[in-house]
């Protein structure tokens, strides 16, 4: 189970991915260079990625990548804890 920083920075991730066209190397691009818009404009979120390890930010990754299986299913929309 995601703890509540895991499931604010899955969500973020998630809208991306959706904008990206469900495409996870994308995202990950895409968030990476935007990272310095992250702790301006999303400091929650950036928050939330500050205090996860990387075994936890990898727990993320493995559940977009899960979530990517079922593409459109999943709404990231009913679970905006960030904002």
């Amino acid at each position: 189970m995601l703890s509540k920083d895991q499931k604010t920075y899955r969500d973020y991730l998630m809208l991306h991915f959706i904008d990206c066209n469900h495409d996870i190397q994308r995202t990950i691009i895409w968030v990476s260079h935007h990272f310095q818009n992250m702790q301006k404009y999303e400091y929650n979120v950036y928050q939330a990625y500050r205090e996860l390890s990387s075994k936890e930010k990898n727990e993320v990754f493995a559940e977009l990548i899960m979530l990517a299986g079922v593409g459109s299913d999943y709404d990231a929309t009913k679970h905006k804890e960030y904002v």
